[in-house]
């Protein structure tokens, strides 16, 4: 059986689901479109993937050191990355609607 581990507290959970709710609000296309401009980009899905998960990650250390006045752990990531994980499907079929319009 496995055991797991939280160090976020509820709010900070919160805090981060509501962040990513947001960003799930937002137009990825055009929010990432500059970058484009600027280099070669291969995939356009992966670059949104990585604009979320970047952004929730970034979002979380700051909540965690203002909120919590701590320092990101390792067990922050694995939860953050858990979060991002299980809402997965979610992010991609955002993606493949953006991308199919």
């Amino acid at each position: 059986m496995r055991i797991e581990v939280r160090s976020l507290k509820p709010e900070t959970r919160g805090l981060i689901e509501a962040a990513l709710d947001r960003l799930m609000s937002y137009e990825l296309l055009s929010a990432t479109r500059w970058l484009e401009q600027e280099m070669p980009v291969k995939s356009i899905k992966d670059l949104c993937l990585g604009y979320i998960v970047g952004s929730v990650r970034t979002f979380a250390y700051m909540v965690i050191l203002i909120s919590e006045q701590r320092v990101f752990a390792d067990e922050d990531e694995r939860e953050v990355i858990g979060i991002i994980r299980r809402r997965l499907p979610e992010i991609r079929a955002k993606i493949e609607m953006e991308i199919g319009k």
